[in-house]
């Protein structure tokens, strides 16, 4: 048994046991941000995340979280899910990279997490918690940002109807000038007006 929390828990996470990593993640959280947590301080390599394409990595990861995040034993089960199949080389993650492509590509589609996951065979949750880490946000924040930037230029270079725009960008439009407005602080009509006069 390594007892060595106090002194540098995370970097040393391999030499704990599942038992002892779990408890560990239960006493410093008690919310979401442990399966962040877990796929961090596990140091899983970004390539190498069809380890965790598994039906059962998601089951588990989806227990845990109905129990409010506090169940050691699924936890447990969990960690040593992943360490089964754990990678040590690294390098750079070329998934993130696939996906921002797929979306520029066809930023009209509708896309989910759990779409894309199944796509590319791998967990929604590592898919949540790897494309946060290469972005900074979530998948939906940032096709919201994606897709208002595209309609900014559309809006900007074309005499496009606005409802022509919110369909190229896969919205309804009343959903793309509720969201547009949101996102700049002016209605998409405005914004157009704006450009003409600047």
């Amino acid at each position: 048994t390594y007892n060595g929390f106090e002194q540098n828990p995370y970097n040393e996470a391999s030499r704990f046991t599942d038992s002892e990593l779990s408890e560990y993640l239960l006493t410093k959280k008690q919310d979401a941000e442990i399966i962040d947590l877990m796929f961090e301080k596990l140091d899983i390599p970004c390539d190498k995340a069809h380890y965790v394409n598994t039906a059962k990595t998601d089951e588990l990861i989806t227990d845990f979280v109905n129990s409010g995040y506090t169940d050691k034993n699924i936890l447990t089960e969990i960690i040593s899910e992943i360490r089964k199949n754990k990678f040590t080389d690294r390098t750079h993650d070329p998934i993130i990279d696939a996906i921002i492509d797929k979306i520029d590509a066809d930023i009209s589609t509708e896309y989910s997490q759990s779409s894309i996951a199944e796509r590319i065979g791998i967990s929604k949750y590592y898919l949540a918690h790897l494309f946060k880490k290469h972005t900074g946000m979530t998948l939906i924040q940032f096709l919201t940002e994606r897709r208002i930037t595209i309609a900014k230029k559309m809006l900007r270079e074309t005499t496009l109807p606005i409802s022509d725009i919110a369909s190229s960008c896969g919205y309804t439009p009343s959903y793309f000038s509720e969201t547009f407005k949101s996102i700049t602080g002016i209605t998409p009509t405005e914004y157009r007006d704006y450009n003409k006069t600047h």
